[in-house]
Protein backbone atom coordinates (compact mmCIF):
# COMPACT_ATOMS: atom_id res chain seq x y z
CA UNK A 1 0.00 0.00 0.00
CA UNK A 2 1.56 3.26 -1.08
CA UNK A 3 1.29 6.53 0.83
CA UNK A 4 -1.43 7.88 -1.49
CA UNK A 5 -3.63 4.85 -0.82
CA UNK A 6 -3.13 5.24 2.91
CA UNK A 7 -4.10 8.91 2.63
CA UNK A 8 -7.27 8.03 0.73
CA UNK A 9 -8.15 5.28 3.21
CA UNK A 10 -7.57 7.18 6.43
CA UNK A 11 -8.20 10.76 5.37
CA UNK A 12 -6.08 13.81 6.23
CA UNK A 13 -4.59 12.39 9.42
CA UNK A 14 -1.05 12.08 10.67
CA UNK A 15 -0.78 8.80 12.53
CA UNK A 16 2.18 8.14 14.79
CA UNK A 17 3.25 4.96 16.52
CA UNK A 18 4.79 1.57 15.89
CA UNK A 19 1.76 0.26 14.00
CA UNK A 20 0.02 3.45 12.85
CA UNK A 21 -2.69 1.82 10.74
CA UNK A 22 -4.00 -0.65 13.31
CA UNK A 23 -6.33 0.26 16.13
CA UNK A 24 -5.59 -2.36 18.78
CA UNK A 25 -5.45 -0.19 21.89
CA UNK A 26 -7.61 -1.51 24.71
CA UNK A 27 -9.00 0.76 27.41
CA UNK A 28 -7.23 0.63 30.81
CA UNK A 29 -5.62 -2.74 30.06
CA UNK A 30 -2.36 -2.93 31.99
CA UNK A 31 -0.95 -5.47 29.52
CA UNK A 32 -1.23 -2.89 26.72
CA UNK A 33 0.36 0.00 28.62
CA UNK A 34 3.39 0.00 26.34
CA UNK A 35 1.29 0.11 23.14
CA UNK A 36 1.94 3.17 20.98
CA UNK A 37 -0.06 6.31 21.63
CA UNK A 38 -1.81 7.50 18.48
CA UNK A 39 -1.99 11.21 17.74
CA UNK A 40 -4.47 12.38 15.12
CA UNK A 41 -4.20 15.89 13.72
CA UNK A 42 -6.98 17.01 11.44
CA UNK A 43 -6.93 19.76 8.88
CA UNK A 44 -8.71 22.88 10.16
CA UNK A 45 -12.19 23.36 8.78
CA UNK A 46 -12.32 26.12 6.20
CA UNK A 47 -16.11 26.27 6.20
CA UNK A 48 -17.37 29.01 8.48
CA UNK A 49 -20.85 29.36 9.84
CA UNK A 50 -22.58 32.41 11.26
CA UNK A 51 -21.29 31.55 14.75
CA UNK A 52 -17.69 31.27 13.59
CA UNK A 53 -15.56 28.26 12.85
CA UNK A 54 -17.27 24.94 12.33
CA UNK A 55 -16.24 22.02 14.54
CA UNK A 56 -14.65 21.78 17.95
CA UNK A 57 -11.99 24.14 19.26
CA UNK A 58 -9.67 21.30 20.22
CA UNK A 59 -8.60 19.41 17.14
CA UNK A 60 -6.01 17.05 18.56
CA UNK A 61 -7.34 16.30 22.02
CA UNK A 62 -6.25 12.95 23.44
CA UNK A 63 -8.52 10.12 24.55
CA UNK A 64 -8.81 9.37 28.26
CA UNK A 65 -7.33 5.89 27.80
CA UNK A 66 -4.29 7.32 25.96
CA UNK A 67 -3.77 9.90 28.71
CA UNK A 68 -3.88 7.22 31.41
CA UNK A 69 -1.32 5.10 29.52
CA UNK A 70 0.98 8.10 29.06
CA UNK A 71 0.65 9.05 32.75
CA UNK A 72 1.45 5.48 33.80
CA UNK A 73 4.62 5.40 31.70
CA UNK A 74 5.65 8.93 32.81
CA UNK A 75 5.17 8.22 36.51
CA UNK A 76 6.92 4.85 36.23
CA UNK A 77 9.95 6.48 34.61
CA UNK A 78 10.40 9.21 37.20
CA UNK A 79 9.31 7.31 40.32
CA UNK A 80 10.71 3.82 39.66
CA UNK A 81 13.02 4.20 36.67
CA UNK A 82 14.13 1.57 34.20
CA UNK A 83 17.09 -0.63 33.32
CA UNK A 84 19.13 0.76 30.45
CA UNK A 85 20.98 -1.16 27.73
CA UNK A 86 24.19 -1.48 29.79
CA UNK A 87 22.23 -3.18 32.65
CA UNK A 88 22.38 -0.10 34.84
CA UNK A 89 19.32 1.12 36.70
CA UNK A 90 18.38 4.74 36.07
CA UNK A 91 15.68 7.04 37.41
CA UNK A 92 14.72 10.03 35.31
CA UNK A 93 13.56 13.43 36.47
CA UNK A 94 10.11 14.66 35.45
CA UNK A 95 11.30 16.61 32.41
CA UNK A 96 13.36 13.74 31.00
CA UNK A 97 10.48 11.31 31.52
CA UNK A 98 8.09 13.73 29.80
CA UNK A 99 10.41 13.94 26.79
CA UNK A 100 10.44 10.13 26.60
CA UNK A 101 6.62 10.09 26.56
CA UNK A 102 6.55 12.94 23.97
CA UNK A 103 4.09 15.05 25.96
CA UNK A 104 5.13 18.29 27.73
CA UNK A 105 5.63 18.06 31.49
CA UNK A 106 3.14 20.86 32.18
CA UNK A 107 0.45 19.01 30.22
CA UNK A 108 1.14 15.75 32.06
CA UNK A 109 0.92 17.49 35.42
CA UNK A 110 -2.38 19.10 34.38
CA UNK A 111 -3.73 15.70 33.29
CA UNK A 112 -2.71 14.25 36.66
CA UNK A 113 -4.45 17.04 38.56
CA UNK A 114 -7.65 16.70 36.50
CA UNK A 115 -7.71 12.92 37.00
CA UNK A 116 -7.16 13.22 40.76
CA UNK A 117 -10.02 15.72 41.04
CA UNK A 118 -12.29 13.49 38.95
CA UNK A 119 -11.47 10.46 41.11
CA UNK A 120 -12.41 12.35 44.26
CA UNK A 121 -15.73 13.39 42.72
CA UNK A 122 -16.58 9.84 41.54
CA UNK A 123 -16.03 10.04 37.77
CA UNK A 124 -16.68 6.72 35.95
CA UNK A 125 -13.51 6.16 33.92
CA UNK A 126 -14.61 2.79 32.49
CA UNK A 127 -17.72 4.29 30.95
CA UNK A 128 -15.92 7.22 29.29
CA UNK A 129 -12.51 5.67 28.50
CA UNK A 130 -12.82 6.13 24.72
CA UNK A 131 -14.00 9.73 24.88
CA UNK A 132 -11.83 12.82 24.69
CA UNK A 133 -10.18 14.22 27.81
CA UNK A 134 -12.43 17.30 27.71
CA UNK A 135 -15.18 15.16 29.27
CA UNK A 136 -13.15 15.03 32.49
CA UNK A 137 -12.54 18.78 32.37
CA UNK A 138 -16.28 19.43 31.93
CA UNK A 139 -17.11 17.03 34.76
CA UNK A 140 -14.67 18.80 37.11
CA UNK A 141 -16.10 22.18 36.10
CA UNK A 142 -19.67 21.02 36.78
CA UNK A 143 -18.68 19.60 40.18
CA UNK A 144 -16.99 22.88 41.11
CA UNK A 145 -20.15 24.82 40.20
CA UNK A 146 -22.28 22.42 42.27
CA UNK A 147 -19.93 22.79 45.24
CA UNK A 148 -20.02 26.59 45.04
CA UNK A 149 -23.83 26.59 44.84
CA UNK A 150 -24.09 24.33 47.91
CA UNK A 151 -21.93 26.70 49.93
CA UNK A 152 -24.24 29.65 49.30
Amino acid sequence: MCIRDRYRTYGPYILAGTYPFEDGAKCLNVASVYDPIFVKVRVADKVKTEEGRKGSRRGNERKISDVIKALFIWRTLFMIGQIEADNKYRRYNRQEAAKMVNIPQKTLEDYMLQIKMALKQGFDFNMYCNTKFGVIRDFNRQQAVKASCECL
